[in-house]
């Protein structure tokens, strides 16, 4: 976590700074508190995330924290976050973090509830993150989503899953019209319908396998619209 590993003895205060950062190995649960996730000149081992999880099992993040210049989490195995409020930013003139969030070779899954997750950094290349999101299943539950990215936003190999009445995502990119990227990136030839339904895009029911989603779109699913923006 920002360069310093978490170990029994440190679990309780990985940071030492009074407990902005905890980690619970019963529950693989790991609690911020305001916490400011910044790698820097001393961090242990060779560093490229603010948060790095080898863990096999699913890691569970709660809690509010900033993780701003380098990549931000990086999981072995599944990633929950739960009742976190978690703001990506990057601030390396010339230099691009790769991943804002991803779990496993991007082929884990990724459930994100009663959360508000933005990921909007820029420097002064453009947008911080090359990808924004990109996992196996992405699980959004009454939350709000929002990413920013120089390639593909979202990328999501297996499916998605939007709930909950108040739930927002937004995603957009910064790839031109002839750059193979997307805002949202759905790879699994039934990844936009859901539980059998019907998605809509801009007010028209979506068969096709893939689909390319410009900025002003509107993806419909079960009451719940997705803007995307740009």
């Amino acid at each position: 976590v920002a360069g310093k590993q978490v170990t029994e003895t440190n679990q309780n205060d990985v940071l030492e700074d009074g407990g902005s950062v905890k980690f619970d190995p019963t529950t693989n649960t790991l609690t911020l508190n305001d916490a400011d996730l910044t790698p820097d000149g001393d961090a242990e081992g060779d560093v490229s995330s603010c948060i790095d999880s080898q863990l096999a099992e699913e890691l569970t993040i709660t809690g509010t924290a900033t993780l701003s210049n380098a990549d931000g989490i990086l999981t072995e195995g599944p990633l929950t976050l739960d009742n976190a409020t978690l703001t990506l930013t990057g601030n390396i003139d010339g230099d691009i973090g790769e991943d804002a969030i991803r779990a496993g070779r991007s082929d884990e899954d990724i459930t994100i509830q009663n959360s508000t997750v933005t990921i909007a950094g820029t420097n002064s290349e453009g947008n911080f993150f090359q990808f924004g999101i990109r996992c196996g299943k992405l699980t959004v539950a009454n939350s709000t989503l929002d990413v920013k990215a120089n390639s593909s936003a979202i990328v999501v190999a297996d499916e998605m899953k939007v709930s909950g009445v108040n739930t927002i995502v937004m995603a957009e990119t910064g790839a031109s019209e002839e750059e193979d990227d997307y805002a949202l990136k759905l790879d699994n030839e039934n990844s936009l319908t859901m539980n059998d339904g019907l998605v809509l895009v801009n007010g028209e029911v979506e068969n096709r396998r893939g689909r390319k989603i410009h900025p002003g779109d509107t993806i419909s699913y079960d009451g719940k619209d997705i803007y995307v923006i740009g």
